[in-house]
């Protein structure tokens, strides 16, 4: 029994580490390299004499390994997705204790509770992170993802959440009943505040929406003030240049060759060189296509020539998005 014991023991940690690799894996997507897989043998392995000494408290440990190693895949994203893989394993362990009860009115036998943790304890986890993927995939944007304030709020979610988890997990209780009604508790928390992050989530999405849109109105309506203005300018470039060809021809006209070339070096010579500054200033702009970016620095080039800057912009290859 105690060789059972041993290997139930043994079977269960082991589990437990490979749903901490798999379930953030699943979440973000991320491929494991052979060397992502060494650190993950290495730790599991550590894993085992870490349950044996310290208990539940080793998770801890365990758990500031895991966040290391992804956080140079991912940088500070990884706290959010170890906590939020954590907090999966944590619920549905719950639910299998929910469900242990009804297990336990079949049969008492080693050999019938331990399958079935396993199966429902993984397919849980494995079921959930799933769930999140797709979710995470709807509601993350750049907007999102990139805001500070969304961050925060949902850092701050998952550390109490996970908190209050491991610290209830510490609690030593031998009746099911209590055991199951902190579980019913800890689940209805667990989907309280996943239906809040959502509602957070969609509420930030929609401001930041609103805020990016009255940007690009802003940047559109000073694009088009700045397109009226060169409007304008092609206009009197227009009239000018009626008047430099009546010019012309009257020297032409009068066969005065010296007055026509001294004419031609002060007035036409200068506004070619002009001309072709202005055009290189403006080289490859018509290979962005993103049209936000490409109305602001239109916007900002033709300002800075207004005010006499010296400005240039090349893009050689086409930008299609950024």
């Amino acid at each position: 029994m105690e060789l059972l014991n041993s290997y139930n023991f043994v079977l269960f940690v082991l589990t437990q580490m490979i749903l901490m690799f798999t379930i953030p894996a699943i979440i973000s997507g991320i491929k494991y390299s052979k060397l992502d897989y060494f650190f993950i043998i290495v730790i599991s392995t550590l894993s085992l004499f870490l349950f044996k000494m310290f208990d539940s408290a080793s998770l801890i440990i365990l758990t500031s390994f895991i966040i290391i190693m992804y956080f140079v895949k991912i940088k500070w994203y990884s706290i959010l997705l170890i906590m939020t893989s954590q907090i999966i394993l944590y619920c549905a362990n719950y639910m299998y204790i929910v469900i242990y009860a009804y297990i336990t009115k079949i049969s008492d036998s080693i050999f019938v509770i331990f399958p079935s943790f396993f199966v429902v304890y993984v397919t849980i986890s494995i079921l959930f992170s799933y769930i999140i993927n797709r979710v995470l995939k709807k509601i993350s944007t750049p907007y999102l993802i990139l805001n500070k304030g969304f961050l925060i709020v949902i850092s701050t979610i998952l550390l109490l959440t996970f908190s209050l988890f491991f610290f209830y997990s510490q609690i030593n209780s031998d009746e099911a009943k209590v055991i199951r009604q902190y579980s019913f508790i800890f689940i209805g928390i667990t989907i309280f505040l996943s239906i809040l992050t959502f509602v957070i989530s969609q509420f930030l999405l929609k401001e930041m929406k609103y805020k990016r849109n009255q940007e690009e109105i802003e940047t559109y309506y000073e694009y088009t003030l700045k397109i009226e203005a060169i409007n304008n300018e092609m206009r009197k470039f227009r009239h000018d240049y009626v008047n430099i060809l009546t010019t012309l021809s009257e020297y032409i006209r009068e066969d005065d060759m010296p007055g026509l070339r001294d004419y031609f070096n002060k007035n036409i010579v200068p506004m070619k060189d002009n001309l072709q500054m202005n055009a290189i200033k403006l080289n490859g702009i018509e290979n962005l296509k993103v049209r936000e970016i490409k109305g602001l620095i239109t916007a900002k080039i033709l300002r800075a020539q207004e005010m006499n800057i010296p400005i240039s912009i090349e893009i050689p290859d086409e930008v299609s998005s950024i």
